[in-house]
């Protein structure tokens, strides 16, 4: 008898979603059973095989293996394949075990890669089937979306084996309508930020919002999330879920000493003097539902430069745009320095609280500044390997685009030479389209010749037989007895 080496009962949640999980070990290795604790679970057990069957199709030629499933016969029990390796969850903490921040960032970057972006999306359609599980929010519209979505791809169900091949060893929770991509990956972060303190540190990346999930949407889809565990739960509630509402909010005590209001700046004016707290104000920004920050500034009569403190936390900022307007209404980019290092063709990494924009010359033509802007606040640690880290990956950047470019000239002119010689292509094509339209019109005079020779040939043919039966004629005659009689008298005849 196979031995029993682990067992779980899901006895949390409502009776027709009730499962008990067991991993045993055979004669033939280890293997996973899944079977239902009462007769309306059943349906429940039975449909993740048709979730195996429809993933398996989805992430065909992928490189993602689908755990193996079967269903036993005569039995609701389904049973897995025991899959070896190091989970996703594993992975990513040995990276941030050596404080490898910008590789973490890399490895969601290739599992997003890997187990989402490989998907066929289309924009999202709410459902009726969407709202009987998730609830009746609103979705910030467009989003993109999957049709069959298995929204437990959280990290630590994913393993990557001895080969390197990704496999995704739990389906339970897949569904067969629209569900936004961005959820199941707001669900796969905000799982492994939760499940461990020991990831506290990674709550200043904002894992979120550096992978495009807006404020608006967290809120959504933390709603979303409390729909899904009352769908399968329904009026009990699983610690895990309490410790993650208790934990959602994170003091630092250093942080709290100077308060960070976020998208408020403070604004420099220096009218000749230098710059002071008493000639400086703070500034609220307008911020979009995507995060970004705009700020204008016009008071700017007898200004002769500003600086502005975007913040006074480490961060990274993505400055999209940073421009003046003068009394005409004319745009023009500013001229503006900073204490930040480069790390991006709009990104800087500030490596100090006191992150600066300086613009150095305030002529009497500009009415107004206009800064729109992205900033992500990050310890001070992590801002300290961004900026060395960052640097070195742009300037290897910048040799890559140098090469690209030396690449692009080379294949313009190449490009160039093939242009040349497709006209001269068609040149040559034209002139032969010319000669075979010539050699076509002689072959039709050739045709039209022939036609002539044959009537003449024929002509001839007739005439040849007229002559033949006349000679026949002369021939009978000359061979005939009054022919031969006559001779003497014919010949009297020339005498005379």
């Amino acid at each position: 008898m196979d031995q029993i080496l682990y067992t779980k009962y899901s006895t949390e949640r409502r009776t027709e979603l009730k499962i008990k999980t067991c991993i045993l070990e055979g004669t033939e290795g280890r293997y996973i059973l899944k079977c239902p604790m009462s007769d309306a679970a059943g349906t429940h057990v039975a449909s993740i095989y048709d979730h195996y069957v429809a993933l398996s199709g989805l992430y065909e030629g992928s490189g993602v293996q689908i755990n193996h499933c079967e269903t036993l016969p005569d039995s609701e029990t389904i049973r897995f394949s025991y899959v070896t390796g190091t989970t996703f969850e594993q992975h990513l903490d040995a990276y941030m075990a050596r404080q490898d921040y910008l590789g973490i960032l890399d490895e969601i970057r290739l599992y997003k890669k890997n187990l989402l972006d490989c998907l066929e999306q289309k924009q999202f359609v709410c459902t009726k089937s969407f709202r009987s599980i998730f609830g009746d929010v609103e979705i910030p519209m467009p989003l993109e979306a999957v049709s069959v979505a298995n929204i437990d791809l959280i990290f630590g169900n994913i393993i990557i084996d001895a080969e390197g091949k990704w496999n995704i060893i739990d389906y339970e929770w897949t569904f067969d309508f629209d569900v936004p991509v961005n959820f199941m990956l707001y669900r796969a972060i905000c799982d492994y930020l939760y499940s461990s303190n020991k990831r506290d540190e990674l709550w200043h990346l904002n894992l979120l919002q550096l992978f495009g999930i807006s404020e608006a949407e967290q809120q959504v889809y933390k709603c979303m999330d409390r729909a899904f565990h009352s769908y399968v739960n329904g009026d009990s509630c699983p610690l895990a879920l309490l410790s993650n509402e208790i934990n959602n909010t994170k003091y630092v005590v250093n942080d709290l000493l100077v308060r960070y209001i976020p998208g408020q700046v403070q604004v420099f004016y220096d009218y000749g003097s230098g710059y002071s707290e008493e000639d400086s104000e703070f500034m609220n920004c307008q911020k979009a539902e995507d995060g970004r920050y705009t700020l204008r500034i016009d008071k700017l009569s007898q200004v002769k430069q500003v600086r502005i403190d975007p913040t006074n936390q480490y961060c990274i900022i993505d400055i999209r745009d940073f421009q003046v307007t003068d009394m005409e209404g004319g745009r023009r980019d500013a001229v503006f320095y900073n204490n930040g290092e480069h790390i991006g063709d709009t990104m800087y990494v500030y490596n100090t609280d006191d992150p600066q924009w300086v613009v150095p010359e305030i002529d009497s033509g500009i009415q107004e500044i206009e800064v729109n802007f992205y900033i992500t606040t990050v310890s001070k640690e992590i801002a300290g390997i961004c900026s060395t880290d960052g640097v070195l990956l742009y300037n290897s950047s910048l040799e890559v685009k140098q090469l690209c470019a030396t690449q692009e000239e080379a294949i313009r002119e190449k490009e160039d030479e093939n242009q040349k010689l497709r006209q001269d292509c068609e040149l040559l094509q034209q002139e032969c389209c010319s000669r075979e339209n010539a050699n076509q019109a002689l072959r039709q005079e050739c045709n039209a010749r022939e036609g002539e020779n044959q009537e003449l040939r024929q002509l001839c043919a007739a005439r040849e037989a007229v002559i033949q039966d006349k000679e026949h004629v002369i021939e009978e005659m000359l061979q005939s007895t009054s022919w031969k009689l006559t001779k003497p008298v014919r010949w009297l005849g020339k005498k005379h």
